[in-house]
């Protein structure tokens, strides 16, 4: 006599998509108490499973209201200690229903990881003069609506390809296999491999501000300071006490270290940003200074900026004169 197969239990969206009743008909979920639906069911359907859930019957669309997922969005931002970095606001199907808006919103922001690294990186873009940059973002139709996971792990940033690398993927004598964080992993952008997906954007955003200072150290010429830029463009962060820093390694150059260190601009009452940007190659290093300090004269062959020079003094302390000479050489009140 044959035994009869024991069902397996379903997964939340089969459920919600099981047995879908006729239009007077209510589904069976409904008869738990309301409380239970939205604090302990609803949230473990994800968002496919709420659009599924709401297709149902009219007390499905009832009970996953605007409202609701409006609640789990804010319920994220609070767990996510995001609330300060990004803010949405719902239009009047402007380029999305509200609806399609606020489920596509709930989805990013449960599925893209950690967000509270990025705060530090938004204020260096406000810096360098990215259009409308300011916190906290807020988040509409058209930032949402072009928002299509990638199976194979690509994005796009600035147009150009993005892809994670998994850690199967790294050679063994990769620069960041050993530091390796799967909930913040190396990408690759342009042929380079970065440290992580924020190390590319501040790699990205940084770039502008005249250029204050330059150092070139060859072997045969200047072995310390060479030796020191090779230390800084590949010692684990905090250098200095800073932590708003890119890494990058282009194996294509023969294998060079890349890194920028940001010296100021990344905390809320800086009011410009300066950083130093080192390239490490086998051959050489060299190293430079920007800033978005304004300088007192905007004549060719003006000094440095002074609070600049006051910044890289304090936070560099002797590696300063180690990095860049007497090339910040100037008084400074």
């Amino acid at each position: 006599m044959m035994k009869k197969r024991k069902k397996g239990p379903l997964s939340p969206s089969a459920a919600a998509s099981s047995a879908a009743p006729s239009a007077n008909q209510q589904h069976r979920l409904f008869d738990l108490p309301q409380d239970v639906q939205r604090v302990v069911f609803f949230p473990l359907l994800g968002r496919d499973g709420l659009v599924l859930l709401r297709r149902t019957c009219p007390l499905g669309t009832h009970r996953v209201s605007e409202d609701y997922i409006k609640s789990q969005i804010n319920r994220l931002l609070v767990a996510k200690n995001i609330r300060n970095i990004i803010s949405y606001r719902v239009r009047p199907r402007v380029r999305m229903r509200p609806m399609a808006f606020l489920l596509r919103l709930l989805y990013i922001i449960d599925n893209s990881g950690e967000w509270a690294g990025w705060e530090p990186i938004i204020r260096v873009a406000k810096h360098q003069g990215r259009r409308g940059v300011k916190l906290p973002i807020e988040l509409g139709s058209a930032d949402v609506e072009g928002f299509i996971p990638d199976p194979n792990g690509e994005e796009r940033l600035g147009g150009a390809r993005l892809v994670i690398r998994l850690l199967h993927t790294l050679p063994a004598d990769h620069p960041f296999r050993n530091g390796f964080d799967e909930a913040n992993p190396v990408c690759r952008f342009s042929a380079d491999d970065y440290a992580s997906v924020r190390d590319a954007v501040l790699h990205v955003v940084r770039r502008g501000g005249p250029f204050v200072a330059f150092q070139l150290a060859i072997q045969s010429d200047d072995a310390t300071r060479l030796n020191r830029l090779r230390q800084l463009a590949t010692q684990p962060p905090p250098i200095w006490g800073c932590r708003t820093i890119s890494t990058f390694h282009r194996p294509a150059a023969g294998g060079s270290s890349d890194r920028t260190i940001v010296l100021h601009g990344d905390q809320p009452d800086h009011q410009f940003e300066a950083h130093i940007f080192i390239d490490s190659v086998p051959e050489c290093a060299m190293t430079w200074l920007q800033t978005t300090e304004l300088p007192e004269d905007a004549q060719e062959g003006a000094a440095a900026p002074p609070e600049t020079v006051r910044v890289v003094r304090e936070v560099m302390g002797d590696d300063a004169q180690v990095v860049f000479g007497n090339k910040l050489a100037i008084a400074v009140d």
